[in-house]
């Protein structure tokens, strides 16, 4: 996917909602599938197939919910992938709040996988189909990956993370400056401070919503050439993390950084 920086993706925001039970059963409901959470462990790969009898999600696609632990922070890859129907895969948090999603992984490939940088803590996976008609056998995967951005991929972050990427010339680029593109969910009133450091460059981070540039940052002090930014989302939505070398001085800057998200 292209650089997200001055259009962000249109991504939909899931409104999933539970499904109801039959209270009138002499023994007690079924277990709603809605709230069961089959155990995952991350680095493995795992079979599942979308029944009659499945969760729906807002949309009323069948979904399955697969609960995981991060031991270690990092850059993971969460993928879904099936010949019987086109896939969408979400990664949530522990407690149900959203960070991140995908549908097609290229315009050429209805599976879906999500890259994201995360702390250590507990997850959320949801397998999903796009369409609420198609059912049938999808396989779960993930893996601990570099934390290295590449080629302007899109990848997706959420709030405690530490990274420390590399700008290099093959990352996204704006008037021949490089930055590393990162994605993150924030719900309505949402405060969320962004650092960044080098030793290499002038640090510059950049906030983006679907409108445009919403908050930036250069030096964070007149004795710093590190940046700090706050910003607070007005409305639930998807928001774009620019860390650049877009004021270091000289185009084509590149180099070691780290970046924080709290």
């Amino acid at each position: 996917m292209p650089s997200l920086r001055c259009a962000l993706v249109l991504i939909a925001i899931a409104a999933l909602t539970a499904c109801g039970s039959d209270s009138g059963r002499v023994t007690g409901p079924p277990p709603d599938p809605c709230t069961v959470r089959t155990p995952y462990t991350v680095g493995t790969t795992t079979n599942g197939t979308f029944t009659a009898t499945d969760c729906r999600s807002f949309d009323r696609s069948f979904l399955d919910s697969y609960a995981t632990t991060v031991s270690t922070a990092g850059a993971y890859v969460f993928s879904e992938t099936s010949t019987a129907f086109d896939t969408y895969l979400y990664l949530n948090a522990g407690d149900g709040s959203v960070i991140a999603e995908n549908d097609d992984i290229s315009d050429l490939d209805t599976n879906s996988s999500i890259k994201v940088l995360l702390p250590a803590g507990s997850y959320v996976i949801r397998a999903n189909a796009f369409d609420s008609t198609q059912t049938g056998a999808y396989t779960l995967a993930s893996a601990k990956v570099p934390e290295s951005i590449e080629n302007c991929e899109q990848v997706f972050a959420a709030r405690g993370i530490t990274t420390a990427p590399i700008l290099t010339t093959t990352d996204c680029v704006n008037n021949g400056f490089y930055s590393d593109d990162v994605i993150i969910f924030l719900p309505a009133g949402q405060s969320m401070t962004v650092s960044m450091n080098s030793t290499a460059f002038d640090a510059y981070v950049e906030i983006y919503s679907r409108t445009g540039l919403v908050a930036s940052n250069d030096n964070k002090s007149a004795t710093s050439t590190d940046a700090e930014v706050t910003f607070t989302a007005p409305v639930a939505d998807y928001y774009l993390i620019s860390p650049s070398t877009k004021l270091s001085g000289t185009p084509g800057a590149t180099g070691a950084y780290t970046m924080m998200i709290k």
